[in-house]
């Protein structure tokens, strides 16, 4: 019998070295104006859908976030890029230019019919 004891800590050896960790890609953070539009747009769809759960169930966003978001912090592409669409306003509004109600039609003005998700 030999008085083998096994080792405490493995080492993991190997011939080539291991992968060089890839870069994260940069987010695209919105600037203050931006995340004022985002707000905007969760507040109009807030009013037009009556709470942060019935946007939740549609857009597949938490209900923390959307109100986090709503009072103006954070936010992000992907996020904005569903909101927009739920409203049915262009994401350039977002970026660019100003956002109108969404209970009222763009072209018009006139009121639109209450939606249910």
């Amino acid at each position: 019998m030999t008085d083998w004891i096994p080792p405490r800590h493995l080492r993991l050896v190997m011939d080539e070295p291991p992968p060089k960790r890839l870069e994260r890609r940069r987010r695209i953070s919105f600037t203050s104006e931006q995340r004022v539009r985002l707000a905007e747009v969760i507040r109009n769809l807030r009013h037009r859908y009556g709470t942060y759960e019935k946007i939740s169930e549609v857009t597949g966003i938490s209900v923390g976030s959307l109100a986090s978001v709503g009072c103006g912090r954070g936010g992000s592409m992907m996020m904005a890029v569903r909101l927009t669409r739920l409203a049915g306003i262009p994401i350039e509004t977002v970026s660019e230019g100003r956002v109108l109600s969404t209970d009222r039609c763009t072209h018009c003005g006139q009121n639109l019919p209450e939606k249910t998700p």
